[in-house]
């Protein structure tokens, strides 16, 4: 009792702080057993062969917020060329039971280090309800996928966590560097298949048909996505409007106003959260720009 109170404590406090720093919204310092959290992070690279700082303040962070599901963006980890011993599903919150997705590039493999790339991954309660979980077909690590049941398989909730990549800016790259890059990676293995459409367009238009094929079925959205691109009349947004999809921004919907811009140097939010019409969250809360896997101590 005594340690979940310096928990609770320990919240309100960094709550608190970062409302001073431009955070948005609140987590509610207790979490009802009916309530699910998500936290959605660009790691920006895990890099765990180099150093595991970023998963010890991954776990940290999954902890102090007493997390239920983690989805991540920008992994850049080649999971093929990655040591056994460090998996996703033994670096995150050991000790507890755990279902985790990945997607990489299945394509190509330069190194073990691979921009792009997503993760979902769901712990103890949860995890008990995943029916089934996917990734893009096209296997380039575009998004991941998990459906939970409500217990009664009259309700199925797809969860997705998708990275958009963006254009590749010529100027500020070398040409190894540019060969890298997620846009180049998807524009080389669609051209192979005689798509010659900007990956972007390609990404829009593939997830587009998806999140439809759902809807079709009967099923409940959820959509956390690195958009590159603005959440509200971006090129993702647009799509998910179109009357087929019907799903909105969720941090509107709770905090009643647009969300700030999703990078430090950034103008734009291009980062969201988007569920279909039948999904109501109760809470948003959007950390303020050095937080999450920076997280200060």
């Amino acid at each position: 009792m005594v340690a979940a109170r310096q928990e609770i404590r320990s919240v309100t406090k960094t709550i608190k702080q970062q409302w001073s720093e431009g955070a948005a919204g609140y987590v509610p310092e207790v979490k009802d057993n009916r309530t699910c959290r998500f936290v959605f992070e660009n790691y920006n690279s895990l890099s765990f062969w180099n150093s595991q700082h970023k998963i010890h303040h991954l776990n940290k962070l999954l902890r102090q917020f007493d997390a239920d599901c983690a989805l991540g963006a920008e992994l850049q980890v080649q999971w093929d060329m990655a040591d056994t011993n460090l998996r996703l599903e033994k670096l995150l919150m050991p000790g507890q039971q755990k279902r985790v997705a990945v997607g990489y590039n299945k394509h190509e493999a330069f190194n073990r280090s691979q921009h792009g790339g997503v993760s979902l991954a769901m712990f103890d309660r949860l995890s008990q309800f995943v029916l089934e979980s996917g990734s893009d077909p096209h296997g380039l690590g575009r998004w991941v996928w998990m459906k939970v049941s409500s217990g009664s398989l009259i309700t199925i909730i797809v969860i997705v966590v998708a990275y958009l990549p963006c254009k590749s800016k010529a100027t500020t790259k070398s040409p190894n560097q540019r060969r890298e890059t997620v846009y180049n990676q998807q524009g080389r293995y669609f051209r192979g298949i005689s798509d010659v459409r900007c990956p972007r367009v390609i990404f829009v238009d593939h997830i587009g048909q998806q999140l439809e094929l759902w809807k079709q079925q009967g099923h409940q959205i959820l959509l956390f996505a690195d958009a590159n691109s603005n959440v509200y009349d971006g090129i993702l947004a647009k799509e998910l409007q179109r009357d087929e999809i019907r799903m909105s921004d969720v941090c509107e919907a709770v905090l009643g106003h647009k969300s700030p811009n999703s990078h430090a140097s950034g103008t734009l939010p291009i980062t969201g959260v988007f569920a279909t019409s039948d999904l109501l969250a109760q809470n948003v809360f959007q950390s303020a720009h050095g937080y999450g896997l920076f997280w200060r101590p």
